[in-house]
This record gives structure tokens, sequence and C-alpha cells, in this order.
């Protein structure tokens, strides 16, 4: 049988590694917690609009995913051409289209994939004057 001594060590001990087990799991918990909200940021929708005589581009953007609505009052010839080479030169993925006139109004939707975050502020800096 052991002693008193032997007992108290194993006690000891136990407790020590137990109480090094749970710094562990509370250390993993602020990692995982860090890494969750990181991924939250990035798939909150960020929205963005910008208005500038007699046009308006809005902007939503979703991790690498974004969706543009421009707005463009009067013609404007080869607009949609126009519209989809500004994504080509940034090498944004278009992956639908739609547009439609109405009173005067014409509203060009784009779904693209951007693989920068960067290219998302040019995008519309370019849409806006076309």
């Amino acid at each position: 049988m052991g002693t008193d001594m032997d007992m108290q060590a194993t006690r000891a001990r136990i407790v020590d590694e137990t109480m090094a087990y749970i710094k562990g799991l509370e250390e993993a918990i602020i990692t995982l917690e860090t890494e969750k909200a990181s991924r939250e940021a990035l798939d909150r929708p960020v929205v963005l609009r910008t208005t500038q005589s007699g046009s308006s581009v809005d902007v939503t953007v979703s991790g690498n995913m974004a969706f543009f609505g421009i707005c463009v009052a009067g013609s404007r010839p080869r607009l949609v051409t126009r519209v989809l080479e500004v994504f080509e030169k940034h090498e944004a993925e278009v992956l639908s289209t739609t547009v439609a006139c109405h009173n005067g109004i014409a509203t060009v939707t784009v779904t693209a994939t951007v693989l920068e975050e960067e290219a998302v502020e040019r995008i519309k800096g370019e849409l806006m004057i076309i």
C-alpha cells in the first residue's frame, strides 16, 4: 500500500494535469471563437452605393461574391458591352447578367466572383463613368 505522501503526490499531479488540460481547452476556445468571428465578418454582406449624374451603382459583397446593380438614365450606346468589359479588365468572373429598360432608365445587374477586395472598388469606380 502507498503512503499518505504518495497519495498526496498523485492527487497533486492529477490536479495539475487537469488544470493544464482545462487551460489548453480554454485557449482552444479562444482560438476557435476568433476564427469564427473572422469568418462571420467575411460572410456579412457589404453594401456600397454611389450616384453620379443620372447614374447609380449599388454593390453588395459577400465573401468573394459581388452583386452590382447599375442604373443609367438616358440612352448609352454599347452600355452592356462596356459594363462587361470593365469586369473582364479586372479579371472578375461574371456568373450572370440581366438587362432591363423602363421609362428611359436602363438597369444592368451583374453577379460576379471577385478575387481582390480592392477590385470591387475599382470596378465600381469605372462603372460610374460609363
